[in-house]
Protein backbone atom coordinates (compact mmCIF):
# COMPACT_ATOMS: atom_id res chain seq x y z
CA UNK A 1 0.00 0.00 0.00
CA UNK A 2 1.25 3.66 -0.61
CA UNK A 3 1.93 5.52 2.15
CA UNK A 4 3.16 8.96 1.12
CA UNK A 5 2.61 11.09 -1.73
CA UNK A 6 6.46 10.50 -2.96
CA UNK A 7 5.38 7.11 -3.41
CA UNK A 8 2.67 7.88 -5.56
CA UNK A 9 4.73 10.34 -7.98
CA UNK A 10 6.88 7.04 -8.28
CA UNK A 11 4.75 4.60 -8.96
CA UNK A 12 3.06 7.26 -11.87
CA UNK A 13 7.27 7.41 -12.92
CA UNK A 14 7.34 3.44 -12.65
CA UNK A 15 4.11 3.28 -14.69
CA UNK A 16 5.11 5.77 -17.21
CA UNK A 17 8.54 4.08 -17.91
CA UNK A 18 6.55 0.22 -18.50
CA UNK A 19 4.49 2.15 -21.13
CA UNK A 20 7.48 3.91 -22.81
CA UNK A 21 9.13 0.64 -23.10
CA UNK A 22 6.22 -1.32 -23.72
CA UNK A 23 5.83 1.11 -26.52
CA UNK A 24 9.31 0.33 -27.67
CA UNK A 25 8.75 -3.69 -27.76
CA UNK A 26 9.27 -4.30 -24.00
CA UNK A 27 7.66 -7.34 -22.51
CA UNK A 28 6.59 -6.91 -19.14
CA UNK A 29 7.03 -9.51 -16.51
CA UNK A 30 7.01 -7.95 -13.22
CA UNK A 31 7.02 -4.98 -11.21
CA UNK A 32 8.43 -3.92 -7.82
CA UNK A 33 10.31 -7.47 -7.23
CA UNK A 34 12.03 -7.62 -3.69
CA UNK A 35 13.60 -9.94 -1.43
CA UNK A 36 15.81 -8.94 1.54
CA UNK A 37 18.67 -7.21 0.19
CA UNK A 38 16.78 -4.55 -2.14
CA UNK A 39 13.82 -3.97 -4.84
CA UNK A 40 13.64 -4.03 -8.63
CA UNK A 41 11.08 -1.39 -10.35
CA UNK A 42 10.48 -3.07 -13.56
CA UNK A 43 11.87 -6.45 -15.05
CA UNK A 44 11.24 -6.67 -18.86
CA UNK A 45 12.14 -8.71 -21.83
CA UNK A 46 13.86 -6.89 -24.51
CA UNK A 47 13.85 -9.76 -27.83
CA UNK A 48 15.79 -12.63 -25.76
CA UNK A 49 17.08 -10.26 -23.37
CA UNK A 50 16.28 -10.21 -19.42
CA UNK A 51 16.02 -6.23 -18.31
CA UNK A 52 16.21 -4.87 -15.13
CA UNK A 53 15.12 -1.45 -14.74
CA UNK A 54 15.79 1.44 -12.05
CA UNK A 55 13.73 4.04 -12.25
CA UNK A 56 14.46 7.23 -11.09
CA UNK A 57 13.27 10.55 -11.19
CA UNK A 58 14.21 14.36 -10.06
CA UNK A 59 12.52 17.66 -9.58
CA UNK A 60 15.77 19.91 -10.14
CA UNK A 61 19.41 18.98 -11.10
CA UNK A 62 20.88 20.83 -7.98
CA UNK A 63 22.83 18.16 -6.48
CA UNK A 64 22.81 15.96 -10.11
CA UNK A 65 20.55 14.12 -12.41
CA UNK A 66 17.99 11.39 -11.22
CA UNK A 67 20.67 8.40 -13.07
CA UNK A 68 23.31 9.81 -11.28
CA UNK A 69 21.68 8.97 -8.04
CA UNK A 70 22.08 5.43 -8.63
CA UNK A 71 25.48 4.81 -7.05
CA UNK A 72 27.90 1.50 -6.63
CA UNK A 73 25.70 0.49 -3.21
CA UNK A 74 22.13 1.13 -4.83
CA UNK A 75 23.85 -0.69 -8.44
CA UNK A 76 25.07 -3.83 -5.90
CA UNK A 77 21.56 -3.88 -4.48
CA UNK A 78 19.91 -4.13 -8.10
CA UNK A 79 22.56 -6.93 -8.85
CA UNK A 80 21.98 -9.05 -5.73
CA UNK A 81 18.06 -8.57 -6.51
CA UNK A 82 18.65 -9.53 -9.90
CA UNK A 83 20.19 -12.63 -9.22
CA UNK A 84 18.23 -13.98 -6.51
CA UNK A 85 14.92 -13.20 -8.81
CA UNK A 86 16.94 -15.60 -11.79
CA UNK A 87 17.45 -18.09 -8.61
CA UNK A 88 13.65 -18.21 -7.98
CA UNK A 89 12.68 -18.02 -11.41
CA UNK A 90 14.59 -21.00 -13.54
CA UNK A 91 12.90 -20.20 -16.98
CA UNK A 92 15.00 -17.15 -17.34
CA UNK A 93 18.21 -18.54 -16.09
CA UNK A 94 19.56 -18.89 -19.74
CA UNK A 95 19.16 -15.13 -20.99
CA UNK A 96 21.30 -12.54 -20.90
CA UNK A 97 20.81 -9.87 -18.69
CA UNK A 98 21.46 -5.77 -18.70
CA UNK A 99 20.35 -3.08 -16.24
CA UNK A 100 18.41 -0.10 -18.02
CA UNK A 101 17.43 3.01 -15.77
CA UNK A 102 14.62 5.05 -16.92
CA UNK A 103 15.24 8.61 -15.54
CA UNK A 104 12.75 11.86 -15.44
CA UNK A 105 14.49 14.74 -14.72
CA UNK A 106 12.01 17.95 -13.99
CA UNK A 107 9.47 15.44 -15.58
CA UNK A 108 11.45 14.73 -19.05
CA UNK A 109 12.10 10.79 -19.61
CA UNK A 110 15.73 9.50 -20.16
CA UNK A 111 16.31 6.32 -21.05
CA UNK A 112 19.88 4.67 -20.46
CA UNK A 113 20.39 1.02 -22.63
CA UNK A 114 23.19 -0.85 -20.49
CA UNK A 115 23.31 1.36 -17.34
CA UNK A 116 25.86 -0.46 -15.46
CA UNK A 117 26.69 -4.04 -14.95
Amino acid sequence: MLKSPTQKVGLSFEIAARKYLEDKGFVWIKSNYSQAGGEIDLIMLDDETLVFIEVRSRKNNAYGTAAETIGKAKQSKLLNTAEHFILSKKEFSKLNCRFDVVSYDNGKLNYIKNAFS
